[in-house]
Formats: C-alpha cells, structure tokens, sequence
C-alpha cells in the first residue's frame, strides 16, 4: 500500500498501491466500494475534495487524473508536472487543485471546467489548424485525417465533419460574418464551406503544390493562400494566391519567396498581406495589387506563422529557430525577440485586445507572454506531442490548443487580474476534445 485519505466525512477512504490500483471502501462497515487500474505507474498521493465529490491522484511519472468520487467516472487526465507528483491539495470550495512536484513547481488547476465538456473522441489523424468561429462557441480543426470537424464547445460535441480534400487539410480561416470556412490542403486546393449547410460552396484548384495557409481579408471578399513545393515538384519555391470568393478568380498572385511559404495574414483593414516563408523572412504586400511593400529579415530558420496585431501596428511571426518575433509593421523594424521555447515555435497569435501574445512549440509546451514587454508570464503543459496551432475566442476568454496527439485542448484565456481569486501563475484546462488514433506524418 503506498498511500490513504478519508474523505471529509469519514465515511469513505481511498487507497492506492505501487501498482496503480485504486480502491474505494466504505468505513462503517469495510466493504470495498469501487476498484480501478488508474495508472501504469505507482500512485504518490491521493486527495479529497472537500465535498467529497473528486477524488484526484498522481504519479511517480507526473500524471495527474481526478474522478468523480461516487461513480468512478473520469474526469481529467493530464501530464502535469515533469516528475514525481509529491502532493495534492484541493481548495476549500473544491474550484482548484494545487500539485506539488519534484520537478520544482507547484501548479494550481482550475476544476470547476474539467466537469464542463467530456472527452471527445473524433480525428484520425494529426490536428494541424484550428480556427473559433467569430461569433459564438463553435470551433474548426484540422487534420491530417483530411477531414474539418465542427465543434460545439459549450455541450463538448461535434456537430459535423466537412469532408472533400484528398489529402491531409493544413489551415483553416472562418469569413469574418462566420458564414463560411476556408480549408487548405496538401492536395493544393482551397475548399469554401457554407457553415449553415456544410456543404462545398467553391474550390479553387490552381496551387501547383500543398496548400499550407489560407486567410480571410477582413471584407470576406477575398482568400489568400500559401504554397509549397509539392510531392512531385520539389524544387518549386511556393507561391501566394489571393482569390475573389464571388467571382471565383485568381486576383493575383506572386512567388517571390525562395523556399515554401508556410503562413499568410491580412491586416486588420485588409490594406496589407504578410507572408511567411522557409527562406526565413515575412514579407509584407499590398493587398490590392499585389505588389512588395517590404521584407523582415532576422530569423536564422524557416518560419512558420505570421500575424498581425488586432491594430495592424505589429507584426508577429514564429521561427523554428525557437523564437517569436515582434516587428513595426509601418518600417519592418524588430522591436522585440520571445526567447523561452526549447524546440522549433510552430504558430503565434495575439488576443483579440493586442495586450498578450500565444506561442506554441514542439516543446509541447504554449507560452503567454506580455505584448508589450515581451514578458513571459505563463506555460502551459497538458500536451504529449508537438502544440501546433493556437487560436482565440473572440472575447479572449478561451485559447484552443491542436497538438500533434491528436487533441484539441481548451484553456481559459483570461488574464489572471480577471479570473476568481487572482491566483498567479494558474493553469486552467478547461477540456479536451482528443482523439486515441495513432499519429500519422505531420505536415
């Protein structure tokens, strides 16, 4: 036996051995009540919450899972800490959990929103984009399964699977009305959904390799799209399309990039286009013609997101040189570099106010950080695999995570001064929409 607590009533108590079972006994007449493998490694603590309600547990090997105490019924699984879990504590009210690890931090979780929305079990494959709707609570990805899956974030339920690419889908890009979605592919088309049907509204087809980013201009008249070499065509450099979504017409279209071009955003009055490429530079465009504005040097590897800033003054990108930079928009200047990461950074965004910045890695890691200052204030763990791709609710309160686990994770995305109790450094996992299929070739 290597660990016991009774419940706050005394009426119960938990047990847990070196094996990874759990069991549950009633103490008025010491009959066992429930019994689980909850681990493949030895259990190190066990914790009550006060009402009795979860029951939480963790690891030599870091993982931390919490049940619901009287059915047994899962919770929350999440890789916690990077080595021996030490100690459980739940807050009064049972709203938070606090672990404390050998690996030298203690970590507070939010419990209240693991409750909210169950495991969902959906992709095959790799997620590699996600995208909230700018309305409301629905929220897009995108997988190497060469499916879109619609999700309903508040009930935690899929609401339909857009299917239509032969190859693994890339990027995603909801109309700024919500009335439709953009899906890229490495089959080198760009598909156009009606949301309210679900149905293929147009595809633009004249990308000679994968498609790799697409992007709506604020208007919703217009789709930019990147390119990059294809299976059969290595040595084509990639290449950016902007598109007419009336028409169905190539606008115009440039291959200045020397390598693939990985990433493309329009600004917020849809005057400029950015792109980022493997060559390691952003540039920026005119959006109506086309034409080179200027060119962002100062990665010393590919790059793989660019982004504007909700006011069009900065200008984000995200390097595999493990780095997120910050530039002037107006004079291409550098004004800041978000050292932190400790593998290639795969995607950045900035919350809808301009005031943080999201970076994810395949470090398995995101990271929030202070626009301004470029202050790191908080990181974010859960994932077993690569995070490669990161979005924003419209009203900043959620952040969604994709990772090459094939799991979507939720966070909530308020900063700590408007979250109950203020408490610093939190980590709060609201719910994970994850899939069990094996891991297939990333993008």
């Amino acid at each position: 036996m290597k660990c016991v607590v009774f419940s706050p009533s005394g009426e119960r108590l938990a047990s847990a051995s070196e094996d990874g079972v759990l069991k549950l006994w009633d103490t008025t007449n010491g009959q066992e009540t429930l019994a689980f493998q909850t681990h493949t490694d030895t259990i190190t603590c066990l914790g009550f919450s006060a009402s009795g309600q979860l029951l939480a547990a963790a690891t030599k090997d870091g993982v931390l899972k919490m049940w619901d105490a009287m059915s047994g019924s899962e919770a929350l699984v999440i890789r916690a800490h990077s080595d021996t879990t030490n100690d459980l504590s739940f807050s009064a009210d049972g709203k938070r959990l606090a672990s404390a690890s050998s690996d030298g931090t203690v970590k507070v979780w939010d419990t209240m929103y693991q409750s909210l929305t169950p495991v969902l079990k959906g992709h095959a494959g790799i997620i590699h984009s996600v995208a909230f709707h700018p309305k409301g609570n629905l929220l897009a990805s995108a997988s190497e399964d060469r499916t879109v899956k619609i999700w309903d974030t508040v009930r935690g339920k899929n609401v339909t699977t857009l299917e239509g690419h032969s190859n693994r889908v890339t990027s995603l890009a909801f109309s700024p009305d919500g009335e439709q979605l953009a899906s890229g592919s490495s089959d080198g088309t760009v598909n156009v959904w009606d949301m309210a049907t679900g149905q293929k509204r147009l595809t633009f087809r004249d990308h000679i390799g994968k498609v790799m980013s697409v992007a709506f201009s604020p208007d919703g008249k217009r789709i930019a799209s990147a390119s990059g070499n294809s299976d059969w065509l290595s040595s084509f450099a990639g290449e950016i399309k902007v598109w007419d979504v009336a028409t169905n017409q190539e606008v115009w279209a440039a291959n200045r990039h020397n390598d693939d071009v990985t990433s493309v955003a329009f600004s917020p009055n849809g005057k400029r286009l950015a792109s980022a490429s493997k060559d390691k530079t952003v540039k920026v465009w005119d959006a109506e013609s086309g034409q080179e504005m200027m060119t962002l040097k100062g990665h010393t590897d590919w790059i793989n997101c660019v982004t504007f800033s909700p006011d069009g003054s900065r200008i984000a990108s995200a390097s595999n040189d493990q780095t997120a930079k910050l530039w002037d928009a107006t004079i291409g200047r550098e004004t800041l570099t978000l050292i932190g990461h400790t593998f290639a950074v795969r995607s950045v965004v900035f919350s809808p106010n301009g005031t943080r910045l999201v970076s994810v890695s395949n470090d398995g890691t995101a990271k929030i950080w202070e626009a301004v200052s470029g202050q790191e204030t908080l990181t974010l763990k859960g994932h077993a695999g690569s995070v490669s791709s990161v979005s924003f609710s419209p009203d900043g309160n959620q952040i969604v995570f994709g990772s090459e686990d094939n799991a979507l994770r939720v966070w909530d995305g308020r900063p700590e001064s408007e979250t109950d109790g203020g408490l610093s450094r939190s980590e709060r996992l609201q719910n994970v929409l994850t899939d069990k299929h094996p891991m297939s070739q990333s993008k």
